[in-house]
């Protein structure tokens, strides 16, 4: 008996307790509604951020059901929010501040939530107390486990963050928002109506709002580059401009329009200050000689004025143009002669380069779309892109000669004379150092030519990966090469089947110059004597990757006992300097299921938008045979793959787990490796 009347008179005691801070806050909150708060106040203020404070346990005592202290609790920040809505300076109170950041992150849902509404509200009304403690706090609340606190931190954000100027806490909190994509269905319909609030809603926004919008955007596009999320904004931006929902596509495309010009605009603005704007003609190139016309450029005078911040401002909102144009590519139509201006800038830093390619790739992607282009706009993009294949880099040659053969494709002109012209001078210098190496040595090589050489041969990689050169030089005068006498052209005769010469004119001069180790022609049974004893490392690194090059384009050069020779014996090999061409070897076969995968798709793009049951079943066999063709060849090379994921050099075993990952990503049918189940299990 004791103990139960010992527990009534604790239940009294709690309910007594409740009901009189019930009271008080009434009290208070009638009060402050009608007094402007100082600091004689300030016990009842202690006394309304202590009801907050209270421990979230539920007490269940006799006779009373219970006794819940979050809903008080939950009370106490309501009337909180009502008297700092009647004098704002509370907000900034001491004490209050320090009960709010405790409480986003109190244990319970309700109260993080509540409190959420509550700081949001006081933030969007006066933006200029958003700090680094309260960035800090939206950062971690996003990632919240309860679905109700992330969904109020993401309508919060939406208002917020268009009352925040650019910097970078708000950028930061846009790609925290982007990773929101991936999250449970109505967070990520809210994301997405929150970007489109934020970005693709150009009701009564003036000029200078719609440049930040797009500035935002280029440095929300950078964010993502740099944290490797930019597929997810690139799918909630298909999202946005997918959707059924008539009005909000019409407004986004037109917002789009606007802020591509903003961007380009920006662009054009930085490269006038970056570049000075008389540029020199370019010098008659007509009477030089073949070998001058393999190491010459005509330098540019350009005078340059560049800082850091101009740097990263052109390389976001090129980053941000290349997002838009790979989503939808007529935004940009108008603009494609625009971009001419940047093939003309000299390649001296790696900024530019950078520069350069992103500019390529979206001329790439936007020159097949316009509708009948004038004969002198392709023909000076056919000169530009044909000079960059000549002096550039090995990205910009790659990037160049894949924009050249998209344009090939939709405007068929009779233009190919320059490129034609590149693979004869280019064949023709090869065989020239050919029969100079054979006859002497590497060592009779100069420097330049040692130069000139690697860059031809990658060069007529690249054009055959990309182009059927026997049909590209059917017009063209050829004239007669070396006459390789090889198994397989031998066996190609003999099939009736007719070979592809060009190609395999290269092919042949490039395992002449990729097999120049002494260790691997001892054991070649195609070799008779060990040539090349005097090998230029950086010669057969450069071959080798060429040989991928063309492989990717011709899936049966990965079949030849030549080349897999080649391959094998490196790869088996535990001598140290063979390292970077094992990797140049995986990087090869990388090389070689990523177009595939590509061509595949492009395969299907082309062969139905919206597939017929007859269609589906061409698909089917056609994804069939080129599964199994990868799958074969990858074979040959998995014993070898898997030995080189347990090598000694991390470059090494770097790229060969990439390559098993893409292996049994695309399904391949591989063998079973005891080696590789040992290793799994240990």
């Amino acid at each position: 008996m004791p103990n139960t009347q010992h527990s009534a008179n604790m239940s009294m005691t709690l309910f007594v307790e409740q009901s009189r801070n019930e009271i008080q806050l009434k009290m208070i909150l009638c009060i402050g509604s009608v007094i402007e708060y100082n600091e004689e106040h300030d016990s009842w203020m202690t006394s309304m951020v202590w009801n907050t404070r209270m421990e979230s346990a539920v007490i269940k005592l006799p006779p009373f059901n219970a006794y819940d202290p979050v809903a008080d609790r939950l009370k106490s920040l309501r009337l909180l929010s009502e008297i700092i809505d009647k004098d704002k300076k509370l907000f900034t109170h001491p004490k209050v501040v320090r009960c709010l950041r405790d409480r986003l992150v109190d244990i319970s849902p309700l109260i993080r939530e509540a409190t959420f509404e509550l700081v949001g509200k006081q933030l969007i009304a006066k933006p200029e107390c958003f700090n680094r403690d309260y960035y800090t706090i939206f950062c971690d609340r996003l990632r919240d486990n309860a679905i109700a606190v992330r969904k109020r931190v993401v309508r919060v954000l939406a208002g917020l963050l268009s009352k925040l100027s650019n910097s970078e806490m708000k950028t930061s909190l846009l790609a925290l928002l982007v990773n929101r994509v991936q999250d449970e269905q109505s967070v990520k319909k809210l994301c997405i109506n929150a970007f489109i609030s934020l970005w693709f809603s150009s009701k009564s926004k003036s000029k200078e709002e719609l440049t930040d919008n797009a500035m935002s955007i280029a440095a929300t596009v950078s964010k993502c580059t740099e944290e490797g999320n930019l597929e997810l904004l690139e799918s909630l931006m298909h999202e946005i401009l997918d959707t059924n929902d008539v009005a909000v596509l019409s407004n986004a495309k037109h917002t789009c329009s606007v802020l591509v010009d903003c961007l380009m605009s920006s662009t054009l603005e930085i490269y006038d200050m970056m570049v000075d704007k008389h540029v020199p003609a370019a010098k008659d190139t007509e009477n030089q000689t073949e070998d001058d016309k393999i190491t010459s450029f005509q330098e540019q005078s350009f005078q340059l004025d560049v800082s850091l911040g101009d740097e990263q401002r052109i390389v976001s909102t090129l980053q941000a143009l290349a997002l838009f144009v790979r989503m939808r590519p007529e935004f940009l139509v108008d603009y494609v002669e625009t971009f001419l201006r940047f093939l003309l800038a000299p390649v001296k830093s790696t900024i530019d380069k950078y520069i350069l390619e992103k500019v390529i790739k979206i001329l790439e992607k936007v020159v097949p779309i316009i509708e009948n282009p004038s004969e002198e706009f392709l023909n000076a993009l056919d000169e530009w892109l044909t000079v960059l294949i000549r002096t550039s880099t090995a990205n910009i040659i790659d990037s160049s000669m894949s924009c050249l053969r998209n344009v090939f494709e939709k405007f068929p002109y009779d233009s190919h004379r320059r490129l034609c012209s590149i693979v004869v001078l280019y064949l023709k210098y090869l065989f020239k150092l050919k029969d100079i190496v054979e006859t002497h040595s590497q060592r009779a090589l100069s420097s330049e030519d040692r130069n000139s050489l690697k860059r031809c041969i990658f060069t007529l990689s690249v054009i055959c990966r990309y182009f059927d050169l026997d049909d590209l030089l059917s017009d063209y005068p050829m004239p007669k090469f070396g006459s390789p006498t090889r198994s397989e052209l031998n066996s190609n005769e003999s099939d009736g089947t007719a070979p592809n010469n060009v190609r395999e004119l290269i092919f042949d001069v490039l395992m002449f110059f990729s097999n120049n180790y002494e260790s691997v022609d001892q054991m070649s049974v195609n070799r008779k004597k060990a040539r090349l004893q005097e090998y230029d490392h950086s010669i057969c690194q450069t071959s080798l990757t060429a040989l991928g090059q063309l492989a990717a384009s011709c899936p049966d050069l990965l079949k030849r006992e030549q080349l897999r020779f080649i391959y094998l014996a490196i790869m088996n090999s535990s001598e140290g300097k063979y390292m970077s061409l094992k990797v140049q070897i995986l990087k090869n076969l990388s090389t070689f299921l990523i177009a595939k995968e590509s061509d595949a798709m492009k395969k299907d793009n082309k062969k139905c938008d919206v597939p017929s049951g007859e269609q589906i079943s061409d698909l089917r066999e056609m994804n069939l045979h080129d599964s199994g063709l990868c799958s074969e060849l990858i074979q040959a090379y998995w014993p070898a793959i898997i030995d080189s994921y347990y090598y000694t050099h991390t470059e090494v075993r770097l790229e060969a787990g990439e390559l098993i990952w893409r292996t049994l990503e695309q399904g391949l049918v591989t063998p079973v490796s005891k080696r590789f189940i040992i290793y799994r299990k240990l």
